[in-house]
């Protein structure tokens, strides 16, 4: 394979590459939250661990950054 075709062919695959990634700036911006309810503080500021079992996670909506929606919350194990 002579060099310019090999140097055309890798250009063309990197242009193509690249065009396609640029497609995913077109995406919703989201947000995912998620909220750890294990550890605590008491008033004197130490940290107290309570019992797993009520962390939640949270999938926002940035679409609108002055309104922002949640659209989803999996279910945790």
């Amino acid at each position: 394979m002579p060099v310019n075709r090999a140097v055309g062919l890798s250009l063309g695959a990197a242009i193509l590459l690249c065009s396609s990634t640029l497609n995913l700036a077109y995406a919703k911006p989201f947000m995912i939250v998620g909220n750890d309810e294990k550890v605590w503080w008491d008033d004197d500021g130490k940290t107290v661990l309570s019992a797993p079992g009520k962390d939640s996670v949270l999938i926002v909506d940035l679409a609108n950054p002055e309104s922002p929606q949640i659209v989803a919350t999996p279910p945790c194990r």
